[in-house]
């Protein structure tokens, strides 16, 4: 997941995901390792969430997002891919209504 995503407070991180609504919601992630300029994330993503990776000062909790597709450098479509990244951009009227692109994240490879 790429550093950016990730909202780190005293207490916890956070990345901002796309609910079924096409809304930005707050969902505490566990991370691990950093890996060049991505977090690895442990927990607390489901295989298909769309996150939204851009932009984040300008989202808010259900803040309405509009989605395009786009690639996140350095990723590879897999399989085994969990989730979806995504841009977030402010409306013409001031209020944070990102548009998100999303591409496969690529999932934390498993020791052997």
């Amino acid at each position: 997941m790429p550093q950016a995503a990730v909202v780190q407070t005293e207490k916890s991180a956070l990345v901002f995901i796309v609910d079924a609504a096409g809304k930005a919601q707050p969902v505490p992630v566990r991370t691990g390792d950093w890996v060049g300029a991505d977090w690895t994330i442990l927990s607390g993503l489901k295989a298909g969430d769309h996150v939204i990776i851009d932009n984040l000062l300008k989202v808010r909790p259900g803040a309405q997002v509009t989605q395009t597709a786009a690639t996140v450098p350095g990723t590879a479509p897999t399989a085994a891919a969990a989730t979806q990244s995504s841009r977030a951009t402010p409306s013409a009227g001031g209020a944070p209504t990102p548009a998100a692109a999303s591409a496969p994240a690529t999932p934390p490879a498993s020791p052997k």
